[in-house]
């Protein structure tokens, strides 16, 4: 069929000829112009269609390489599953552990994007078969108007004792019948190799999920190694303050209370890294439920539309409305918010009282009547230099905690969204669906 058409090339010099025309062109001359644009437009179809068959034809040759692969990844995945313990993290130190849990969290995620987007690829492959049928049955009976089109003009062209090679019409059929031959190709192509692909789609999968498995398991004991070492670095500090002052050694009640206040803030220091680290752990669940919920969104609008109607449909729509996340309303962290705000308000005051530590120890003392004696300043200049650093890493602490709730606040609140709108068309489609009367 294309031996008969003239090179990609030559049809658009001739389009470029017709565009360069000054005069208004003639009916004729308009018909051949959009015939070239047809034709030209037909020949960059096909060499996607050649590049989407070559590509297929790549994977399904890769496929039996591919899936001894990703067999030899899940046993290392399993393998690597079942020999992670806390022994291997203990003895790192805290900010190399800090780096490991920031790695964990976006590979975590990037995982279960991935994971989600598997899940998609074998939904697809579910209905394949029924949509490739379509596409062929569609394609072929474009291809028999086109025929039928085509042997008409060149019986007119004849008549006329007219060129077929170089009427412009008849080039565009030529090319437009080409392109739907080779479309059925590939989806003759596409229909063959689904099993196999389907099969390697799986075996990702199952990857996938022990290297989630994977990743949660090393977030929480790193979590739990990183709390261990804040806690007991933070006990540290406060004995070596009470070894190196004396007066707190003494008892001497200004100065213990000081010491207090700084235990006080140390502890809401751990509490506050801790609440944040469950709310980022909170919004890594709800971005992959979110993802999931718009990943299924998007495939079953376009199994919907291929398979309205049929057996099939009203299983894989059963399937799917089993799988949403339960339609609750989204855990309410205005509260939460609002009090964060209010703490780091108050932190920023401290903070600032604390800006010159042996000026602020002066005027507590003289507010609560004491004498300010050297010995007792230089006592409570130092821990409030000390309660400076922990308000400062509160207040630190603070925000990224405020910065996660309020992502987990929208992510959840989108993920209800969502949900409700995917289930009112899961629902739709049901009750339109046969046999929906009976599980319903």
């Amino acid at each position: 069929m294309l031996d008969r058409v003239p090179e990609q090339a030559e049809l658009a010099s001739r389009l470029a000829q017709l565009e360069a025309l000054e005069e208004p062109l003639t009916d004729q001359q308009s018909r051949d112009k959009e015939a070239l644009e047809a034709a030209i437009e037909a020949y960059e179809r096909l060499a996607s269609v050649d590049e989407r068959l070559a590509a297929l034809d790549t994977r399904v040759e890769q496929a039996p390489e591919m899936l001894a692969r990703l067999q030899r990844e899940l046993s290392e995945a399993e393998e690597a599953s079942q020999q992670l313990t806390v022994a291997d993290l203990s003895d790192r130190p805290l900010d190399e552990l800090e780096t490991l849990q920031t790695n964990a969290v976006v590979e975590l995620q990037q995982l279960q994007s991935q994971l989600a987007e598997v899940n998609s690829q074998l939904l697809a492959a579910q209905t394949l078969p029924e949509r490739a049928q379509q596409s062929i049955a569609e394609t072929l009976q474009r291809a028999e108007n086109l025929r039928r089109q085509h042997d008409e003009r060149e019986a007119l062209l004849a008549d006329r004792q007219l060129s077929a090679l170089s009427d412009a019409r008849l080039i565009q059929l030529r090319l437009e019948r080409a392109l739907a031959e080779r479309e059925v190709r590939f989806y003759q192509r596409e229909l063959s190799a689904n099993s196999r692909l389907r099969e390697l789609a799986q075996e990702r999968r199952d990857v996938l999920m022990v290297q989630v498995d994977y990743q949660e398991q090393q977030l929480t004991m790193l979590q739990g190694v990183i709390d261990r070492q804040r806690r007991l670095a933070s006990e540290q500090a406060i004995a070596d303050a009470a070894r190196d002052n004396p007066l707190i050694a003494a008892g001497h009640p200004v100065v213990v209370q000081a010491q207090q206040t700084n235990q006080t803030l140390s502890l809401e220091l751990l509490r506050a890294t801790d609440r944040a680290n469950t709310v980022v752990r909170e919004n890594i669940e709800a971005q992959r439920q979110l993802e999931n919920v718009r990943q299924l969104q998007r495939s079953l609008n376009e199994q919907i539309e291929a398979i309205r109607g049929s057996q099939l449909l009203s299983r894989i729509l059963r399937e799917q409305r089993k799988s949403l996340p339960p339609l609750a309303a989204p855990r309410n962290l205005q509260d939460e918010i609002a009090d964060l705000r209010l703490k780091q308000f108050d932190l920023v005051r401290q903070r600032d009282q604390l800006r010159q530590s042996e000026q602020f120890a002066t005027t507590r003392l003289a507010e609560a009547g004491i004498e300010a004696t050297p010995g007792l300043v230089d006592s409570l200049s130092q821990l409030y230099q000390s309660r400076r650093e922990l308000v400062e890493q509160l207040e630190q602490s603070y925000g990224s905690l405020l910065s996660a709730a309020i992502e987990l606040q929208l992510n959840q609140q989108q993920l209800v969204t969502t949900t409700a709108e995917l289930r009112k068309t899961i629902d739709e489609q049901l009750f339109g669906s046969p046999t929906v009367g009976q599980w319903i």
